[in-house]
């Protein structure tokens, strides 16, 4: 199974045919992720488009627990050398704990493991 980061998210809105297929396969999100997403096609696009996707990826998203969201500022912290935004700290802690591969085109994701990183 995989997690889809917003980047790749994004991509699959934008109809970039080197990203559909993450769309087509089995995928889950956090609930963060989800409205960190929404809120990159509300300023891309419009209202319409952020409700449709919202609506839409709903059935694919999970909460992350309170011990995630600190799981994920530990992270962030402990990679700090890295630029990683707080979405990107919990897309990760999420997608390690339900054991998903997390797909990005972010490379900052470069040297930790479970992570596929897809160039745009």
């Amino acid at each position: 199974m995989n997690c889809l980061d917003s980047s790749i998210l994004v991509e699959i809105a934008k109809a970039n045919p080197k990203f559909l297929p993450y769309g087509k396969e089995p995928f889950i999100l956090s609930d963060l992720l989800l409205v960190e997403f929404c809120g990159i096609i509300l300023k891309q696009f419009d209202e319409k488009t952020a409700d449709h996707w919202f609506f839409k990826l709903q059935v694919c998203s999970f909460p992350l627990t309170q011990e995630d969201l600190y799981e994920a500022i530990k992270f962030r912290y402990q990679s700090k050398h890295k630029k990683l935004s707080f979405f990107d700290a919990a897309a990760y802690v999420f997608s390690q704990k339900h054991r998903c591969t997390l797909i990005t085109s972010d490379t900052d994701f470069l040297t930790f493991p479970g992570v596929e990183i897809i160039g745009k």
